[in-house]
Order: C-alpha cells, then sequence, then structure tokens
C-alpha cells in the first residue's frame, strides 16, 4: 500500500503537479540575491563546499552529494546516483524530491523546489541532451537538470546559480511569466 500511494504521489509530480515537499514560506515579492546568497553560504559554512547526505526512499537508500562553490561564483549542485536496478523513473523523483525537502542541507530556498521537479521532468523527457533549463519566478536563480540513465546508475545533476545580472533576472521573469500564461491559456481551454 504504502509503495502505490508513494508510487502515485510520484506519479502526479512527474504530470506536473506538487508532490510532497513542504510549502514554502511566502515571500513578499521575489526572494532577494542577498537573501539566496545568505541561505548558500550558511549550507557552506555548516557543511564545507562538499558534502553527502544519506537518505532512504521506500527503503532503498541513496546519496545526495551536495557541491558548493565558492563566494565568487554562487552557485551550488546537487548530484544523486542510484542504482537503475533498484530505483526506477518515479522513485529518482522521489529520491530527488527527499533530498530537497531536506532542509537541514538544502542551499536553496525552497521556491525553487517545483521549477528544479519541472526541470527533472524536462530532462528526462529529452532523449537527446538529457538537460532542461528551469526558471523560477520566485528566485534569482538559473536552473539546469540533467537526468540520464547510465545503464547501471541514475545520474541526476541539478545546478542552480544565483544571478545578480538585471538582464538574467528580467529573462528569467519574463520567461516564467511566459509559463504562467501559457498554462492559463490551456486551464481555460480543458
Amino acid at each position: 500500500m504504502k509503495r502505490s500511494l508513494a508510487a502515485a504521489t510520484a506519479m502526479t509530480v512527474l504530470a506536473g503537479s506538487g508532490g510532497c515537499l513542504p510549502e514554502a514560506p511566502p515571500l513578499d515579492g521575489m526572494l532577494s540575491f542577498r537573501e539566496a546568497n545568505e541561505l548558500l553560504f550558511e549550507e557552506h559554512a555548516n557543511h564545507g563546499a562538499i558534502y553527502n547526505i544519506d537518505h532512504t526512499w521506500d527503503g532503498k537508500p541513496f546519496k545526495a552529494e551536495w557541491r558548493l562553490a565558492n563566494y565568487l561564483k554562487k552557485s551550488a549542485q546537487l548530484q544523486i546516483k542510484p542504482p537503475t536496478e533498484t530505483f526506477d523513473e518515479v522513485d529518482l523523483c522521489m529520491a530527488l524530491e527527499t533530498a530537497l525537502a531536506d532542509e537541514s542541507s538544502n542551499p536553496w530556498h525552497n521556491v525553487a523546489d517545483d521549477a528544479i521537479l519541472r526541470g527533472f521532468r524536462h530532462a528526462l523527457a529529452n532523449d537527446d541532451t538529457h538537460i532542461a533549463a528551469a526558471y523560477c519566478p520566485d528566485a534569482p536563480y538559473d536552473i539546469t537538470v540533467k537526468v540520464k540513465n547510465n545503464g547501471s546508475e541514475w545520474f541526476c545533476e541539478v545546478k542552480v546559480q544565483n544571478l545578480i545580472d538585471p538582464k538574467k533576472l528580467e529573462e528569467a521573469q519574463k520567461y516564467a511569466q511566459e509559463q504562467l500564461d501559457r498554462l492559463e491559456k490551456q486551464h481555460a481551454h480543458d
């Protein structure tokens, strides 16, 4: 029963709805570049530049490897590489959700979680490059996700760059607004 419920939750996530991540606290406007950096550097101070966190999804252990860049780069990446023998696409998605939900190690504000999971879905569906870009309308993040089945293991990598360039922020906000407009039109026709 637990497995069926978890699979249904993951399929909902893969289909585009929210999963079981903690709800993002409300923001008064967009998350500032300063706030994004403070969270990144707080995790850097707590864990160092590279750290591994052990997690379990549905009784299956996996490791989340975090790599936080230096002060100048203001970026971080997460890699999850579970075995394909025991993790299918749904399990991989839930492993990513599990790592993102761990607020004691995640250097990104959780308003980015939906954008990251959206990028995951697009990267999983992209058979050519296995890469997708995602934009978060509420945070100054440039997000890239790569998902690939390497035969014996999955390779899931999320890279997030904190944006300071106003032009890039404007482009990200424009992209996010276009996506919202497209979704509104799509729902209006449903």
